[in-house]
């Protein structure tokens, strides 16, 4: 079911993101970035499993790709245009994994090389939606909204180094609502 859906969402964004799409220069005192009209970035890195829950524990490894922004601008309302993404969060410990999908804003505040990103999209679980384990969240629904919020150094023009914290809910849309909230670090390569 997990692979139906990421290949569904693939197709999806593969969709609405042009192939003829080219990033923006970068602020001046930033790394100056490249990018794949397509294939923007792919991300991987570690989280620690479902921060201040009953469910708190583990290792989970997460991948993500970033495709290249739908169509672009010359002035500072580039920033607010996201580049759709796929995502996954694997736990190695028998708890939650999830798959995800979204949008990422990307900003270079101070034409500095860090960054700060926030995505929202959805995400599908492979959690309990009831509280029948006293060592899982009662997730409610296997469909959630998904959030992140990232702060990053930019080494270079493909190299990034992330600190992010993620957050899936159901917004009291199912009977049970405990969520699902992890933290960790990510290395990021642009094409």
């Amino acid at each position: 079911m997990i692979h139906r859906l990421l290949r569904a969402a693939c197709l999806l964004v593969a969709a609405i993101s042009p192939a003829a799409a080219a990033d923006a220069p970068a602020p001046e005192g930033a790394p100056a970035m490249v990018g794949d009209p397509f294939f923007d970035e792919v991300r991987i890195g570690v989280y620690n499993h479902a921060l201040g829950s009953p469910e708190h524990g583990g290792i989970d490894l997460n991948g993500e790709l970033l495709f290249g922004k739908p169509f672009h601008t010359d002035d500072w309302t580039e920033s607010l245009i996201p580049r759709p993404m796929i995502g996954g969060t694997l736990n190695f410990a028998g708890k939650t994994s999830t798959v995800y999908f979204g949008a990422a804003w990307h900003f270079v505040p101070f034409d500095a090389p860090w960054f700060v990103e926030f995505t929202a999209g959805g995400s599908y679980n492979n959690g309990q939606l009831e509280d029948t384990h006293n060592d899982m969240n009662p997730l409610g629904c296997h469909w959630l909204f998904r959030e992140s919020a990232s702060i990053g150094y930019q080494f270079d023009e493909h190299w990034s180094v992330m600190a992010t914290f993620e957050h899936n809910s159901n917004a009291n849309l199912c009977f049970e609502n405990r969520g699902l909230s992890n933290l960790g670090m990510r290395v990021g390569y642009k094409f």
